[in-house]
């Protein structure tokens, strides 16, 4: 357990790495606005200072991944939003769900709420955590999310519906 959980960690880690000297400009100088957002709990979340997808190449464990971002700022400890794909073939355009792949799940969704609660899809009873990636291009990434979260005990679960993102890529 201790293991799956250091995955998520360090490809959260290398996106914060990798972003921190990233910015929301787009050629030719026009500007994209960059978000992650979803209701949590009926309640609505948009994220736009921190909103970037990493993608990975697992060679070691023959994994892809891309890990999509979005908080307030590159250092928020609150109200932060993460999705993790997880497949055999190259990340791209269409649904993943919860289905295990290499023991992992195929689709993640994780949340940190403001008081620095962490929920996880990876946690939920309901293995419903839906991402949806609809666009990808040199600078963006861009798609819909959604599912339960719980806690790590499994005793409080929240629901994320209508989520969406339009993050820049980086590689």
């Amino acid at each position: 357990m201790k293991a799956f959980l250091k995955l998520p960690a360090a490809l959260l880690l290398l996106a914060v790495v990798i972003a921190s000297f990233s910015c929301n400009k787009t050629g030719g100088g026009s500007t994209t606005q960059y978000f992650v957002s979803a209701k949590i709990d009926g309640t609505e979340l948009k994220n736009v200072g921190f909103t970037v997808a990493t993608f990975a190449d697992l060679t070691a464990i023959g994994l892809k991944t891309c890990t999509i971002q979005g908080s307030e700022s590159a250092v928020s400890t609150s109200n932060l939003l993460n999705l993790v794909v997880v497949d055999n073939a190259p990340i791209t355009t269409k649904q993943y769900t919860a289905i295990n792949i290499s023991g992992l799940k195929q689709a993640s969704i994780n949340y940190t709420d403001k008081n620095g609660a962490v929920f996880s899809s990876d946690y939920s009873p309901l293995a419903d955590a839906v991402i949806t990636v609809t666009g990808i291009t040199v600078n963006d990434v861009v798609g819909t999310f959604s599912g339960t979260v719980s806690n790590v005990s499994g005793t409080s679960s929240i629901s994320i519906t209508d989520g969406s993102f339009l993050v820049k890529r980086l590689y």
